[in-house]
């Protein structure tokens, strides 16, 4: 069974040093790695403005592992995933 690390994330990108971290817990085969990609999918949703997948941003991420203190850094991107929907038509 994976144990479960505790992680600071934050991206000096966007103003955010490591004062400002995002936690997150992920399961220790999931990594720093895990970490980032999920940073970046918190700041696109509560930005609003989907720089990172919207806008083709590449975005460099500090993570932390607060077991070890060990910093380390990712570059980020993401794609937009169409989503599309259908109703009935009016007749």
């Amino acid at each position: 069974m994976s144990e479960k690390r505790k992680y600071l994330m934050w991206s000096d990108l966007y103003c955010y040093s490591e004062a400002d971290a995002i936690k997150g817990t992920a399961e220790t085969w999931q990594g720093p790695r895990e970490m980032a990609t999920r940073w970046a999918e918190w700041h696109d949703i509560n930005s609003a403005e989907y720089d990172i997948a919207g806008k083709g941003k590449t975005v460099r991420v500090f993570v932390k592992d607060c077991a070890t203190s060990a910093v380390t850094e990712w570059d980020v991107t993401g794609e937009a995933m169409p989503t599309y929907g259908a109703r009935p038509a009016n007749a």
